[in-house]
């Protein structure tokens, strides 16, 4: 946890300083900025003025104890990602592939079958394989993201953001 007291504020940021789901990086768990005579309100935030030491001591102690148990529960979900491996095959059964909870490629798998197909169509077969993997993996996550951080945790939100960002494919009819 990071506190810097400046200019008659006090900013209170919390880190966890571990890699989300096998992808490196500190993730921010929680901030606020509290003014001495208004906080801000929200998650993570202080709720009442800072009019003395030991009133802004519990306080500060009180928001430690939430962002402790976040950061369990966000070790928990990175622990539950990291063990995510999600296994997809085409419609034919000729290609089946594995991704971990990265989106990384695992495992490969072509049926005898391959030799009756086109190298073309064999290689989009198993890129469009891999995508719904990864849209898989993708609403798996998602799914670990709710029931260990819930959904209302910005926390929550911003590390599923980033979990769709990586894993979802660019859509073809926007070009994005």
């Amino acid at each position: 946890m990071i506190v810097a007291v400046r200019a008659g504020r006090i900013d209170l940021c919390a880190f966890l300083d571990a890699p989300i789901g096998g992808w490196p990086g500190a993730t921010l768990l929680s901030s606020t900025t509290v003014d001495r005579l208004s906080p801000l309100t929200g998650e993570g935030s202080l709720s009442a003025p800072i009019l003395d030491p030991d009133g802004a001591r519990e306080q500060l102690q009180a928001w430690r104890g939430r962002i402790d148990r976040l950061a369990v529960d966000t070790k928990a979900m990175s622990d539950q990602l990291q063990q995510l491996r999600v296994t997809a095959a085409d419609r034919d059964r000729i290609v089946e592939v594995t991704v971990d909870s990265s989106g990384s490629l695992i495992d490969l798998k072509l049926n005898p079958r391959i030799a009756r197909v086109s190298s073309d169509a064999l290689a989009r077969t198993i890129m469009e394989t891999v995508q719904e993997a990864k849209r898989q993996v993708a609403a798996r996550s998602q799914e670990v993201i709710e029931s260990t951080l819930g959904t209302d945790s910005p926390a929550a939100r911003g590390i599923a953001a980033r979990v769709r960002e990586r894993l979802t494919p660019p859509d073809p009819t926007t070009g994005g």
